[in-house]
């Protein structure tokens, strides 16, 4: 990338800015309206506006030219700094996920769009995919940023893949090494190659001066000039400059923090472990983790630190990729020891289940005065206007309901149409062929009307509370359905269910090709499970499709008011699962 198109991804406002505060020598200082009298120290006097002997210091360290440094109030500074510079209205950044908040943030508050997108692998393996950033990316794209190593996983980050976005994206590659000194490969060493590249570095980590935010960008000297435009004069205070400085000649003392901290990480990973804890691989101050199932979940036990022991770790749980997880900084080996005793407190012995799947029809919902009268009224509808004297009843319709293979409600309306109501208990599922005639669709579109106008009825066959229950022991919660998801949708809005359960880890109608009993959407549902981090799922379901499903697919099930179907526990009612659980 030359200069002409690194010009071109700034801000047209950003080109016309200029603001000039050059200050040369003298001995009698006039000329910036400062007081001649200092109150404490001496402070009367703006610090140097390029703050020439913090960016030789920073540079020496980071093995670079002074000119390729730029100095900010802290590493959120050069965020801003560089939004500001690039991304305006019409204009989008790329976010790679899990990540910083700050980066969409600034983008949102200067008028740009923000669009994200997700790293590759599961919870303990975690990587980042350049053709997946590159493909993101589109024509309004002026930023991509990257974590490196990753914030909140702690993970690595493939300097290969980073250098692949930034040899290939037409946009600035804005990568945040907030943690580089704990490990990892840094990018510096590519911005010679790489005009669009923007390394941004802090001395609040490894360097323990987060009280003092003084942070740093490191990029060529072109695109430096450009943010040089938008940056505030004399955001570094003079006392804060100085106390840098000296920190960057006690390096040594600086590594040797990051190797006792570096031994304390991985102490309190293999402790954390033996509790039961998930733990993802990290190379930082912190470690990323998830709670035993069956225990309590990451929300309720942060604030259970908090509120009983005065420890506070941060709950991340509401971040995309990674439910029910709390990030914990690597303190002292005191305060460390500290923490474990809290959490043996607090933990119970796990569960051998990590992840809840439901079921909807008559597990979650009462669908007796809904999908259920729907078959039947569909049917009888038909018969009426055919002339066939056939009528079904309720007791037909939970017939076909318990022979295998008629989870569908359109399909067990079809199947009663075309056996007019006989012989029920022996009708064989649905060909595909069965499926394609237009009766097929008259039927289900007769059924479909007389849903919609029965749905409001349904009612919760589970306490809320129960749900509250399974969240607060940190259990993943799924559904596994037939339904389409708008059906699916409205019956999560009129209970106001939508909370409890992983977007992830529904699968409806449209994202499977085949249905129950058919394992496939219980396989795809613990496929998505395992990406989060999940790899022991209980299925609660309530037919004979169910318990077939579950059984070809290798999950324990347990069967809802349905004495004729053997699951691994019957219930009587769905709130019941707490027994098996706890």
């Amino acid at each position: 990338m030359g200069t002409k198109q690194l010009t071109s991804l700034v801000r047209p406002q950003i080109l016309r800015a200029s603001y000039e505060y050059p200050r040369n020598m003298g001995s009698v200082l006039l000329d910036f309206n400062e007081s001649p009298y200092a109150i404490s120290g001496k402070l009367n006097r703006y610090p140097d506006t390029d703050y020439k002997e913090l960016r030789a210091a920073l540079a020496k360290y980071s093995k670079c030219k002074a000119e390729n440094v730029l100095v900010g109030n802290g590493s959120d500074e050069i965020i801003d700094i560089a939004v500001r510079t690039f991304a305006g209205a019409g204009d989008n950044v790329l976010c790679v996920e899990p990540g910083y908040s700050m980066y969409g943030i600034c983008a949102l508050a200067n008028g740009a769009q923000v669009k994200k997108v997700s790293l590759e692998g599961t919870f303990a393996n975690f990587s980042l995919d350049a053709d997946a950033v590159l493909a993101a990316a589109d024509a309004r794209t002026k930023m991509i940023f990257i974590v490196s190593p990753n914030s909140p996983l702690g993970a690595e980050t493939d300097l290969g893949e980073i250098e692949e976005i930034a040899k290939n994206a037409n946009a600035i590659v804005f990568v945040d090494e907030a943690y580089i000194e704990f490990g990892g490969k840094s990018a510096v060493q590519l911005i010679e190659k790489y005009p669009n590249l923007l390394v941004c570095r802090t001395l609040s980590k490894a360097w323990g001066l987060a009280g003092v935010r003084i942070g740093y960008a490191i990029s060529n000297p072109a695109l430096l000039s450009f943010m040089l435009r938008v940056r505030l004069p004399y955001n570094i205070s003079s006392p804060n400059v100085q106390i840098a400085l000296a920190a960057l000649k006690k390096q040594s003392l600086m590594e040797k923090n990051v190797q006792k901290i570096s031994k304390e990480r991985s102490r309190l990973s293999k402790e954390l472990v033996s509790l039961g804890f998930s733990v993802c691989p990290s190379i930082t101050n912190f470690i990323l983790v998830r709670p035993p199932a069956g225990t309590k979940s990451a929300t309720l036990l942060q604030r259970e630190l908090e509120e009983k022991f005065r420890i506070l770790v941060r709950d991340r749980s509401s971040v995309k990729g990674i439910p029910n997880t709390l990030r914990i900084s690597v303190g002292t080996r005191k305060e460390n020891n500290l923490l474990l005793a809290a959490l043996r407190k607090l933990i119970r012995s796990p569960s051998k289940f990590d992840s809840i799947l439901f079921d909807v029809d008559g597990v979650l919902l009462d669908v007796s005065r809904s999908y259920l009268f729907s078959i039947e009224k569909t049917a009888n509808e038909y018969f009426g206007k055919t002339g066939e004297t056939a009528r079904v009843s309720m007791k037909d319709v939970l017939t076909i309901k318990g022979v295998y293979g008629f989870n569908n409600e359109w399909d067990a309306t079809y199947r009663i149409v075309s056996l007019a109501g006989k012989n029920l208990q022996s009708a064989k599922p649905l060909s595909q062929e069965e499926k394609q005639t237009a009766l097929y669709s008259q039927l289900r579109n007769a059924f479909n009307a007389n849903y919609f106008s029965l749905r409001s009825l349904e009612t919760p066959l589970i306490k809320e509370s129960t749900l509250q229950s399974l969240q607060n022991m940190g259990f993943a919660l799924g559904i596994v359905t037939s339904r389409p998801r708008e059906e699916l949708q409205y019956a999560l809005d009129a209970n106001k269910w939508g909370a409890y359960f992983l977007e992830e880890c529904i699968v409806c109608q449209e994202d499977c090709a085949q249905e129950k009993p058919s394992p496939a959407p219980i396989l795809l549902a613990k496929k998505r499970l395992a990406e989060l981090g999940y790899s022991s799922p209980l299925y609660i379901g309530d037919s004979i499709s169910d318990e077939r499903a579950c059984n070809a697919a290798g999950v324990p099930v347990a069967m809802v008011a349905n004495k004729n179907v053997k699951g691994n526990w019957n219930l009587r009612k769905t709130d019941e699962i707490l027994g098996v659980l706890i």
